[in-house]
């Protein structure tokens, strides 16, 4: 019969727990929001640093997803960015995948809106407005930037 160890880590206090969290999820500058692959997967990539397995954490067990997932939302900024840098649609797509707990821990994103309305993709206007709607879920948003690769 196997015996599971309960994990000492828990038995930490939850300041030092979360100062272990910070110091792996969160991120200095933007978390890009990508959509890569056949399947449109989205992953996130943090500007400027090594890619690496930083997210591997909050695979550990539910409990730890649970509590380090506040943090990677609540502290970090997000820029979703599409192929071509038109973020349509990874950032609805972005907010149903982290679910509605975790949109409302996000205080700032930073969008390329002026990217997604170009002469040559007439429907952008229509989308892009239909983007604005969908941050109206971000409840906790503090600070939306935009910006142009333009």
């Amino acid at each position: 019969m196997e015996t599971t160890k309960k994990s000492r880590f828990f038995s930490l206090p939850p300041e030092i727990r979360n100062m272990i969290y910070k110091t792996v999820v969160v991120k200095a500058g933007n978390l890009l929001v990508m959509s890569h692959g056949p399947s449109n997967a989205l992953t996130l990539f943090p500007v400027g640093q090594k890619r690496g397995p930083w997210l591997a954490l909050l695979r550990t067990n539910r409990a730890i997803h649970k509590e380090a997932s506040g943090i990677l939302y609540g502290c970090n900024t997000f820029a979703p960015d599409g192929p071509l840098g038109r973020p349509l649609p990874v950032l609805s797509r972005f907010l149903d995948c982290i679910g509605p707990v975790n949109v409302a821990h996000l205080p700032t994103m930073s969008v390329g809106f002026l990217d997604m309305v170009t002469p040559n993709h007439p429907g952008d206007q229509e989308a892009a407005f239909g983007e604005l709607v969908a941050l109206r879920r971000c409840t906790g948003l503090k600070t939306l930037s935009t910006h142009s690769g333009v």
